[in-house]
């Protein structure tokens, strides 16, 4: 497999994590009465930042293996 296929993957996987996050928060955000902003971002930090944390990683490493493989070709 290229490089490059793996950056995208990476990349990919890095949207795909970063997404999940404010899925996974707007669902919390169902059951509770307040909509405003400060509400949402509760429901940001019960879901916590290893997830954020995670994709920021994926995203690097993607990046990293891009610009190997456009430096090889």
């Amino acid at each position: 497999m290229s490089k490059n296929a793996v950056g995208i993957g990476f990349c990919l996987i890095s949207a795909l994590l970063f997404s999940a996050r404010y899925i996974t928060a707007g669902l919390f955000h169902i059951g509770y009465n307040d909509y405003t902003n400060h509400a949402f971002e509760i429901m940001l930090d019960a879901v916590g930042r290893p997830i954020l944390y995670l994709s920021i990683i994926s995203l690097v490493v993607g990046m990293i293996y891009l610009a190997i493989g456009w430096k090889q070709n």
